[in-house]
């Protein structure tokens, strides 16, 4: 439900101001189980352009005191990110890994 909603507000959302860039993000609905095999499908599927990868690497596993009950793969993401077959692809499909401030700054 959540993804759902997220992706309605994004392709209502208004047009950015002048001066102001959106990209296409992913990870939306990996969230928290971005593996690497996740990672590397969604690689292969990437468009043209820019792109924001919504991720939250760490280490360890989570443990939030107001709810016990929530979990996410924040290691397993870490492990997915710093993958050689994941630096691998990237290399191969020639993306540029770069950070939100440069692309503002363009």
């Amino acid at each position: 439900m959540k993804t759902t909603l997220l992706t309605l507000l994004a392709r209502t959302a208004p047009r950015p101001l002048p001066g102001v860039r959106r990209v296409s993000a992913g990870g939306i609905r990996e969230a928290g189980r971005l593996s690497e095999s996740a990672l590397l499908a969604l690689l292969t599927t990437l468009p043209a352009g820019d792109f924001e990868l919504g991720c939250h690497p760490g280490e360890g596993h989570p443990h939030v005191p107001e709810d016990p009950a929530w979990t996410y793969g924040w290691q397993l993401e870490l492990d997915a990110l710093t993958s050689p077959r994941v630096r691998e692809c990237l290399e191969r499909r020639g993306v540029e890994l770069t950070t939100y401030g440069a692309l503002s700054a363009t």
